[in-house]
């Protein structure tokens, strides 16, 4: 059996013919037809009622006749002209959907193209990068001076260019190689750090990371969600001041400050945390002034002070933990002056405060705990002048009072609890003085008092209570002169 041949659609042009043909067909046997009705050369029989036949027709049939050609005549051509524009219709169709098919083709071609072209510069540009970074890392470890800070500016450069190109990965290891440069061993007394201007290095390292992290930095060179890990380096000073930490990670864990002064001042941490865990510092001071804390962890557990100072003057943490715990003072001065704390920890737990100072003047703690849990206070002067403490908690629980002086002068309790519970004072004083307690608590419970001095002077209380359940005197003197205390303030004495 033989195949079936596909039918070709007949072309426009010849529908057209054919329509036009068949309608002149029509034309010409109508025209015909009325002439020779009219001259008598064309009969048509017909039945008439009186049963004569006759070869004529009337008036009427004839315009009836007329009336049935001229429509049928009109109907042919209307349909021929429908039949035309249907084809035409369907031609345009198909060649609007060939013209799209080949558009779309073209455009399927060129993509492929420049996607070929894309990925050939995306391999170009990281075997550039890649090359750029295997030399800067070489000028680091160039002998002269000069060459290595053109490395440092180099490579902070090329961690920004590694994030536009969108490989924060990649930046990351730029960050972790500058940052390992300053971790390297470093002595400020030995005759590189003197003579051959490593000092200026390594400041000029630094300076680039707080460049990148302050409020300023445009977002292609912003390191704020980034990790900084300064661990275990010495610093000789550094400018940090004015920097940002929204998510991201600085590490001075186990690093000693050794002189000079190193600034955190007037930096932000919104997210993310500020390590000084087993950081030790031995002269100097470390410049927290005006620091603001809206979240995260700031952590100094551990720390260990032999001098210099800690300034976290004019401070601002609000709903995050600053932690002290276990930090270690033997001298120098940690400072909380017009600091505020809101909905915040402060923690000094197991803290060991031997010697120097630590100062809160004119502090605002609200609704916040501060722990001094099991804390060793041995040879500190620790002083709280002026400090208003609004719903808060102040714990000193099992703390030991070995020596020393703890003073509470012209502060205010409102609504707020002081815990001296299962304390034990040897040899320290405690003062609080001139000190109003508005509500809240004042906690001795199970406290034992072997030596030293507690000097409640001119203290004033409405409202709240002051325990001393389960509390042991052995030698040491308990004041309260000049202490007044409203009747409705109950008072459990030992």
């Amino acid at each position: 059996m033989l195949p079936a041949k596909s039918r070709t659609p007949l072309p426009l042009g010849g529908l057209l013919a054919i329509g036009l043909a068949a309608t002149l067909i029509f034309i010409a046997v109508a025209f015909w037809a009325l002439c020779a009705i009219s001259t008598g050369t064309l009969w048509f029989w017909e039945g008439r009622p009186d049963g004569k036949i006759s070869v004529f027709l009337t008036s009427a049939e004839y315009l009836d006749f007329v009336r049935s050609s001229v429509t049928f005549g009109g109907a042919v051509a209307l349909g021929a002209t429908l039949l035309l524009a249907f084809r035409r219709q369907q031609t345009n169709d198909r060649l609007r959907f060939l013209a799209e098919q080949n558009l779309t083709h073209e455009r399927t071609k060129e993509s492929s193209r420049l996607s070929e072209l894309a990925d050939q510069r995306t391999v170009e540009m990281e075997r550039e990068l890649r090359s750029r970074f295997a030399a800067v890392s070489a000028q680091l470890g160039h002998e002269k001076s000069a060459v290595r800070l053109a490395g440092i500016y180099a490579l902070g450069a090329l961690a920004d260019e590694w994030h536009a190109f969108g490989r924060d990965d990649e930046r990351q290891v730029c960050i972790d190689v500058l940052c390992a440069y300053v971790r390297l061993p470093y002595d400020p007394d030995s005759e590189r750090a003197q003579l051959e201007g490593e000092r200026e290095v390594r400041l000029t390292a630094i300076k680039v990371v707080r460049d990148h992290l302050r409020a300023n930095a445009n977002e292609n060179a912003n390191w704020r969600s980034c990790a900084i890990d300064f661990s275990g380096t010495t610093f000789d000073g550094g400018d940090l001041s004015g920097i940002v930490i929204d998510g991201g990670v600085i590490s001075f864990a186990g690093s000693k400050f050794v002189r000079n002064d190193f600034s955190l001042a007037e930096a932000v941490l919104s997210d993310g945390s500020l390590d000084f865990a087993g950081a030790r510092m031995a002269d100097g001071s470390l410049n927290l002034h005006g620091f603001r804390q809206t979240g995260g962890t700031v952590s100094f557990n551990g720390f260990v002070l032999l001098s210099g100072s800690l300034r976290m003057t004019h401070m601002k943490v609000s709903k995050g933990i600053f932690d002290c715990s276990e930090l270690t003072q033997e001298a120098g001065l940690i400072n909380f002056a017009s600091s505020a704390f809101v909905k915040s920890t402060l923690l000094f737990d197991s803290a060991v405060l031997a010697g120097g100072r630590l100062l809160f003047q004119r502090t605002r703690f609200n609704n916040t705990e501060i722990n001094f849990y099991d804390t060793m206070l041995r040879g500190v002067s620790a002083r709280f002048f002026g400090c208003n403490f609004k719903k808060s908690k102040f714990s000193f629980e099992d703390a030991q009072f070995e020596s020393g002086r703890v003073t509470f002068l012209n502060s205010t309790f409102n609504n707020s609890d002081l815990s001296f519970e299962s304390a034990v004072f040897n040899g320290a004083h405690l003062e609080i003085k001139r000190s109003p307690h508005h509500s809240g608590m004042f906690l001795f419970q199970s406290a034992s008092f072997n030596s030293g001095q507690v000097n409640l002077d001119s203290s004033s209380r409405q409202g709240g209570t002051i325990e001393f359940e389960g509390a042991s005197v052995q030698l040491g003197v308990l004041r309260m002169d000049g202490a007044e205390y409203n009747p409705a303030a109950p008072l459990t004495s030992v």
